[in-house]
């Protein structure tokens, strides 16, 4: 049985530039388009500005350095946000923790690319967003749930939304889609796989929490005697653990990541939650539930291991952590040899990348990192993963462009996310300028201008 629905919409909102989604490449977009002079709107759907960064409590913010740690590669608005919350006490730029830090979990060397990194406080990065935000002069708003888009032939020139009360209608000249899972792509028929068949297959879901009352010197004191457990910590007593009881959590080591400004206090990336797709209310529904057993659960078992045996369970991340959904139909889809030694130079590179293909198993307990070939040192990102095949008026940046599973699983980190956010904010705005398409847009305009903000290129 099907219905239909009818209602008439009598609010209409008219922007050069509307950004969807507020998280980590929504942000940087919004500020980026603001900044070139178009009238920008940011509209996100949850209650919390900055996404996984905020709501989802992940941190650090991994490496924004090439592999030898000797170049800083991610600049711009993510150098600016980092230095001001760093200024609150609330960030370590990445510049200072080097190698094996308790910020990465004590990773050492290349090969996972953990190398500095940068912890954030996840509340006060909340306020300097907003801040950054105000002073660019983008509207920006929260609780609005993009419901579908309005679409003239093949372009997409605006989206109907649900703002808690009733429709509105956004008009724009050009739309970016930051939603992270394409939604607004997928809404305007231009995702190339919709995740609808292959749930099994998707990279786990993770709930991050955060504990305080650490015992960081002890902490420490395990981490330096026990090098082979680098980035792994405790790996031995869970190791134990699944072999002598029913651990019911698939994953084999503790990621634990010091914060910024306070003693004792650490997040924690360790739940996994596999076989589900966040796309589908039950499967997230379980995921939540899956989440919050594991991690009472192991604030139990935490306390039997050095430096934790104190710890207090201080927040539990408001939304669920994603890895992989959507991803775009676009003009080039980035592959896993673009970014191996040599790396593929591009003539539209806009951004720079390094983390290694951290692709988590959809089965198993190992991280999947081991397993992997290597990135090179440092690679380039291409515009066209943000422009779509066949659909105008639309841009896409986060963890939803065009990329093979393999390519994205190194791509979908935040200094990634922001770098693409910049991209796309300032092509958008110079679409509007210039009066045409994503897709022709002036490759070496985009590029000089993006140089001039301090962003990083090649």
């Amino acid at each position: 049985m099907s219905y239909v629905y009818t209602v008439n919409i009598d609010k209409q909102y008219d922007y050069d530039v509307i950004v969807c989604g507020g998280g980590c490449a929504g942000f940087v977009a919004a500020i980026a388009s603001a900044r070139q002079g178009a009238k920008t709107v940011l509209l996100e759907k949850s209650q919390i500005i900055g996404g996984t960064l905020t709501a989802g409590l992940v941190g650090p913010f991994m490496t924004s350095f090439d592999g030898a740690g000797s170049r800083q590669i991610v600049k711009g608005i993510f150098d600016e946000f980092i230095t001001r919350l760093e200024a609150e006490n609330g960030a370590v730029h990445p510049s200072k923790t080097g190698d094996g830090s308790p910020y990465a979990c004590y990773y050492k060397g290349n090969l996972k690319r953990h190398n500095n990194v940068a912890p954030v406080d996840s509340s006060k990065a909340q306020l300097v967003m907003i801040d950054m935000l105000k002073e660019a002069g983008v509207d920006f708003l929260i609780n609005m749930d993009i419901i579908d888009v309005i679409m003239e032939e093949n372009k997409i020139t605006g989206v109907i939304v649900h703002d808690g009360s009733k429709l509105r209608i956004y008009r724009s000249k050009v739309t970016i889609d930051c939603t992270g899972d394409g939604l607004v792509s997928y809404k305007a028929g231009a995702i190339c796989n919709d995740s609808k068949d292959g749930s099994s297959n998707l990279q786990p879901m993770t709930t991050f929490f955060e504990i305080y009352n650490v015992d960081d010197a002890k902490v420490e004191d395990y981490a330096m005697s026990h090098p082979e457990e680098s980035g792994m910590l405790y790996k031995s007593y869970i190791e134990k653990a699944m072999k002598e009881t029913d651990y019911p959590i698939p994953r084999d080591k503790i990621g634990i990541y010091k914060k910024p400004g306070i003693d004792g206090e650490w997040k924690m990336n360790c739940t996994r939650m596999q076989g589900m797709n966040s796309l589908l209310p039950e499967d997230l529904t379980k995921a939540y539930e899956v989440g919050l057993r594991q991690i009472f659960f192991l604030m139990d078992f935490i306390r039997t291991l050095p430096g934790l045996e104190n710890a207090r369970l201080k927040e539990i991340a408001s939304a669920i952590g994603i890895r992989e959904t959507r991803r775009l139909d676009g003009v080039y889809t980035l592959q896993m040899e673009d970014l191996m030694d040599p790396p593929r130079k591009f003539d539209d590179s806009i951004a720079m990348g390094s983390f290694c293909f951290d692709l988590h198993p959809s089965k198993g307990t190992r991280a999947g990192i081991e397993e992997r070939p290597h990135p090179a040192n440092c690679f380039q990102i291409p515009y066209r993963i943000m422009v779509p095949v066949k659909v105008d008026g639309l841009l896409v940046a986060g963890r939803c462009v065009s990329a093979s599973r393999d390519a994205l699983s190194s791509i979908r980190v935040m200094p990634q996310a922001f770098a693409l956010g910049e991209a796309g904010g300032v092509a958008a705005a110079l679409c509007v300028k210039d009066n045409v398409e994503p897709r022709d847009v002036d490759i070496d305009k985009l590029r000089k201008t993006l140089v001039e903000q301090g962003a990083i290129i090649e």
